[in-house]
């Protein structure tokens, strides 16, 4: 009886939900009443404080200029700060969901704060490590070398004489989190209720998804498991690696990892270990592996995640956000570059309908003249098309009902970002000529 009372009470103030996460996962959180209160307070004034700085950047009104709009959107999210940068970052890269001109405005977002002081993270870092500072390194510098909204980078020396970077994500981020969460959602229901573009957009849904990409992200376990995967893939390969990662040193708010004292790619004194042409060819050969062989790569390839060791050694950092691809999406995308390269609209439709599916209502006419009219605009006069055209492809189709898959739009920004960075190691590199000779060798 005393069993059944007890538990009838834990289910009376632990109600559907209360379960603890993470590391207390399987325990019963007891909510206190007042506690929930105050968080519900907090996420009303999270809403609201947001609201007001949309009204201030001209994004809510009664006199809205949709051409500043994508503007407004942008500098709301960066002085919202917190989750909302996250969210407008992942954003940037759903091209067949936003207006190409969002994402490109999206994709300016930057993530900065005023560092938390050392009497702050100090003794922060030592409870989620579990022992002193001093024990664990030789050296620590508290002067942060990165200070974002989410995450602190240090400079370290271990005892045994290895430089590390430490990032340290921001106490109290868990319930900074869960109450950007709860107004995003909250922001989404509005825009869905009450705005046409909700009506199409389903951003409730679009919330939730993103939402779950930031709370990835925000755990370093899976960056540290990046690391170590992507180590290992690239075990065999010559002249490129990923750094090494301190696992008895990193968790879920912490990661440790060797400090890669290197130039950019994009530096001449970093390129000057290679002709740039023959160092374009490496990385992109580099990519190409991870993609097409491996299944498992980098997302995120700007020139100040690539850096280049005194002796040519390619060193690929900061994964924290990474692309996968199984071995039937590598063969459509295979398909579609020969499509896209052969410029046949219909081939590029069977393609993209191999990795989505169409609207049964929708215009099959109407999306090959429009695959057509996208071919024919990103067409080169020397033969070949440009990466943008894969950003365009997703928005033209999402026009059209068909909704392309999270890893397709991972892809193309990734291609993009990719050709940004061959180009400024050599202004006469094509990444798409060079994919399509990969293409042809492949389905040879």
């Amino acid at each position: 009886v005393l069993t059944m009372v007890f538990a009838l009470a834990l289910d009376l103030v632990a109600p559907m939900g209360s379960l603890a996460r993470d590391d207390r996962a399987g325990l019963v959180e007891v909510r206190n009443p007042v506690a929930g209160l105050r968080i519900k307070q907090a996420e009303a004034r999270r809403y609201r404080d947001v609201l007001r700085r949309a009204r201030a950047n001209g994004v809510v009104g009664r006199d809205i200029d949709a051409t500043s709009l994508p503007s407004g959107v942008r500098s709301t999210l960066e002085d919202a700060g917190g989750m909302f940068v996250k969210l407008g970052q992942v954003a940037s890269t759903r091209a067949d969901l936003l207006p190409a001109a969002w994402c490109e405005e999206l994709a300016l977002l930057r993530s900065r704060a005023e560092p938390a002081p050392p009497s702050v993270m100090r003794p922060y870092l030592e409870a989620e490590l579990g022992r002193p500072v001093d024990e664990l390194f030789a050296e620590f510098d508290w002067t942060p070398i990165a200070s974002a909204s989410i995450a602190q980078v240090y400079r370290a020396r271990l005892h045994s004489g290895e430089t590390v970077v430490v990032k340290v994500q921001r106490p109290g981020l868990d319930d900074l989190v869960d109450i950007d969460a709860a107004a995003v959602l909250q922001l989404a229901g509005l825009i869905e209720r009450r705005t046409p573009l909700g009506l199409s957009m389903r951003p409730l849904d679009l919330a939730r998804e993103f939402i779950d990409n930031v709370r990835e992200e925000l755990d370093f376990r899976v960056e540290a498991a990046n690391l170590v995967a992507m180590s290992e893939a690239l075990a065999e390969r010559d002249g490129v690696r990923i750094p090494r990662v301190y696992l008895e040193l990193s968790n879920r708010r912490v990661l440790t990892e060797e400090f890669v004292q290197a130039p950019s790619i994009a530096d001449a004194e970093g390129s000057s270990a290679d002709d740039p042409a023959r160092l374009a060819d490496r990385l992109l050969a580099e990519f190409f592996f991870q993609i097409f062989d491996v299944g498992t790569f980098h997302s995120d390839p700007h020139p100040g995640n690539i850096l280049v060791e005194p002796d040519g050694t390619i060193v690929l950092i900061d994964l924290g956000a990474v692309g996968r691809l199984s071995a039937g999406q590598r063969s459509s995308v295979i398909e579609l570059l020969v499509a896209a390269a052969n410029g046949d609209s219909t081939m590029v439709r069977t393609a993209l309908m191999g990795v989505s599916s169409l609207d049964p209502n929708a215009d099959i006419r109407a999306v090959d003249t429009a695959i057509d009219e996208l071919i024919a605009r990103h067409m080169r006069a020397g033969g070949g098309i440009s990466t943008d055209a894969f950003q365009d492809l997703a928005g033209v189709v999402g026009r059209y009902g068909l909704r392309l898959p999270r890893w397709f739009g991972t892809l193309s920004r990734t291609m993009v970002t990719l050709e940004g960075t061959l180009r400024a190691i050599d202004p006469g590199f094509s990444l798409v000529d060079a994919a399509r000779h990969h293409a042809g060798q492949d389905s040879s």
